[in-house]
């Protein structure tokens, strides 16, 4: 549901769904997640159990992703890079690029699962793939889009061969931001959020927010702040257009 009402909000700008998000959020944050961003899955009688399996992970890091894109907190933003750090260390496949389905701190199996077709619901790995290609863009770490390329680069036979691409959606939404980069889209200053809200209210699936009323420590906000103005720069690879205070001309910029 998480994912669920960030998505109303974005459409709507009702506060309320906003709210709903952030109160799952917390909960996700405050109650589930444990000592090195330990993820579990379990919750009864105060107490959270099970180690999470890989989609819960990815999931939960797609969703504290979209929680910043939505409020420019970077508690959002730190703690699904704590996640992906942790999914890094205990889910890593000694012989492929592609993660295993479950952690190695869970009791030894015979054989680990990977776990990469996508279905009604998308496959862990392309799910992470695209979490670690976001993380990377917004946090400017080159290494984790590296993982991701390498990631879809071990797909990419299986899409040719299988000739069904329906099978690999989520696979293949990744591959398209690999040959067309998303935009970044930068709104910074006092007035950020109710810029963004208007930007978020059109649908633009190839773009990535961030900002907030200062520069933060983010590498792309890095010399955006201007005092007493809220500008938005629209950005691909690094690399801005003049910015505008006008949301009109920033969408129409990202029609280029």
């Amino acid at each position: 549901m998480l994912q669920g009402y960030i998505d109303a909000y974005r459409v709507t700008n009702n506060k309320a769904y906003y709210e709903r998000a952030k109160k799952n959020a917390e909960f996700l944050r405050d109650k589930m997640i444990g000592k090195d961003y330990q993820l579990n899955r379990n919750f009864k009688n105060g107490k959270a159990t099970i180690n999470a399996f890989l989609d819960d992970y990815a999931i939960t890091i797609q969703a504290f992703l979209a929680m910043y894109q939505c409020s420019f907190d970077t508690t959002w933003l730190n703690h699904a890079n704590g996640l992906a750090e942790h999914v890094l260390a205990h889910f890593d496949g000694d012989s492929t690029t592609l993660f295993y389905y479950t952690s190695d701190l869970d009791q030894a199996l015979v054989a680990r699962r990977v776990d990469f077709g996508d279905n009604v619901i998308p496959s862990s790995n392309s799910i992470m793939a695209k979490d670690l290609y976001h993380l990377g863009t917004l946090l400017a770490k080159d290494d984790y889009i590296k993982r991701a390329n390498q990631m879809l680069q071990v797909i990419l036979p299986r899409i040719k061969t299988d000739g069904q691409p329906s099978f690999y959606s989520n696979w293949c939404d990744l591959m398209l931001a690999f040959s067309k980069t998303p935009y970044e889209v930068a709104v910074v200053g006092k007035d950020f959020g109710k810029i963004l809200s208007e930007l978020q209210l059109r649908y633009q699936p190839d773009v990535l927010y961030l900002g907030g009323a200062s520069e933060g420590s983010l590498e792309l906000l890095e010399d955006k702040l201007v005092e007493n103005q809220t500008f938005i720069y629209v950005c691909q690879n690094k690399v801005c257009k003049m910015p505008t205070e006008d949301v009109s001309k920033a969408i129409e910029l990202m029609k280029d």
